[in-house]
């Protein structure tokens, strides 16, 4: 399943222009010894929810991806000034 929103974006008054930011949901369901997998992407103007792993003085990267999953959480940042890595989930 894919769903897709876009915020203040009318396709009919801005069919030849892209939203400014997007949040699109995928969801596959539990296949074999996989899944379920929910995967959210987030772009342009819509920001990223703060992982609960991250320590309340480290920013967010602006340009990257961060990973949350049952075990731990990965960040990877585009730019040096975003240090990004690994932290296990606390239980």
């Amino acid at each position: 399943m894919i769903k897709a929103e876009a915020k203040d974006y009318d396709p009919k008054k801005h069919g030849e222009t892209f939203p400014n930011g997007t949040v699109i949901t995928y969801t596959f369901i539990k296949r074999g010894t996989r899944g379920p997998l929910k995967l959210i992407w987030h772009d342009g103007v819509e920001s990223l929810p703060r992982p609960p792993e991250m320590e309340p003085d480290r920013k967010l990267p602006e340009a990257g991806a961060i990973v949350l999953g049952t075990k731990g959480a990965s960040c990877t940042a585009r730019t040096a000034q975003a240090a990004c890595g690994y932290s296990p989930r606390r239980k």
